[in-house]
């Protein structure tokens, strides 16, 4: 979509492929980013793999507007720091939060902040947390731990 700034620090390959690159930060105007919503930055912060296969990195920032991103509902932020896995197998890593609005994030229903702490299995899953409490109410939360 249309863009304000979008700057791109590539190492040794190319932004087609989504190859090995420090950092790219996209300033969204009015439009979206496949399907991501409007939303003011994004940042993506990689080691040795892709963002295309969604690889081993360290911090991925999304700070949304008003639209939502693929079924993830109105949030402010959204931060994944990853381990060694990927995050499209919703593989191992350390910390992600999400801060909703009103709406939910494919299936958990209106909540206002969800952490998720991983160990060894995966989120599709909704596998072993390290940590993890839930609000009781008429719908869950899972609360600040």
């Amino acid at each position: 979509g249309n863009y304000a700034i979008r700057k791109i620090c590539l190492s040794t390959t190319n932004v087609a492929g989504w190859g090995n690159y420090a950092i790219r930060k996209i300033c969204l105007s009015t439009t979206n980013a496949a399907g991501w919503g409007n939303y003011a930055i994004r940042e993506i912060c990689l080691s040795t793999t892709n963002v295309a296969g969604w690889g081993n990195y360290a911090i991925r920032k999304i700070c949304l507007s008003t639209t939502n991103a693929a079924g993830w509902g109105n949030y402010a932020i959204r931060e994944i720091c990853l381990s060694t896995t990927n995050v499209a197998g919703w593989g191992n890593y350390a910390i992600r939060k999400i801060c909703l609005s009103t709406t939910n994030a494919a299936g958990w229903g209106s909540y206002t902040i969800r952490k998720i702490c991983l160990s060894t299995t995966n989120f599709l899953g909704r596998g072993n947390y390290a940590t993890g409490r839930y609000a009781a109410g008429s719908r869950h939360k899972m609360v600040t731990i």
